[in-house]
């Protein structure tokens, strides 16, 4: 099964992802906690901390995996959790500035469908970036759009879609029995 969670910042959707998918493991597996966040800075260095300290004994293998995801599958368990969507896209469309081809949701999408494929249980965490009203300059909303245009195209593939909000669950697609 393949799950999409979204939420805000702070919504509290990957403590519940991470939850959700220790619940839906079997007892032994191995589960991969593919991470996304680039540690450029002491404040991202501190969000890692974090929350390698709310998974700790959940039993997850972390993979670090920024940009070019296609490289990290094989290395992925059948049961992955893939934090976050929204920080690879960012990694991606922004990789002129880390020396990098820039590349949108259209080129991003094949590599998460490929890992949707691959896996029994697939989790992927993104954003909601989109309720905040503000206008930005525009490369972030081209970056916005490709958001929006990545997240619609997993909500369609999903199995399930779950929005966190306050930390409580909603879940619009899909039964989570």
């Amino acid at each position: 099964m393949n799950i999409l969670v979204i939420g805000g910042s702070g919504s509290g959707k990957s403590e519940y992802a991470e939850n959700l998918l220790c619940v839906r493991t079997p007892g032994g597996a191995e589960k991969t906690y593919l991470a996304t966040m680039e540690t450029a800075s002491d404040a991202a260095r501190l969000r890692i901390a974090r929350h390698l300290e709310k998974r700790a004994g959940k039993g997850f293998r972390t993979v670090e995996r920024q940009w070019g995801l296609s490289g990290a599958l094989p290395d992925c368990s059948r049961f992955v959790l893939l934090e976050c969507v929204s920080n690879l896209l960012s990694n991606e469309f922004f990789g002129q500035y880390f020396g990098r081809e820039s590349r949108g949701a259209e080129a991003v999408f094949p590599e998460l469908a490929e890992l949707m494929g691959r896996s029994c249980e697939a989790v992927l965490v993104t954003n909601d970036i989109f309720c905040d009203g503000r206008v930005y300059d525009a490369e972030t909303e081209q970056y916005r759009r490709e958001l929006g245009e990545l997240n619609r195209m997993l909500a369609e593939k999903a199995d399930a879609v779950v929005e966190v909000c306050a930390g409580l669950p909603v879940v619009w697609k899909g039964v989570l029995g």
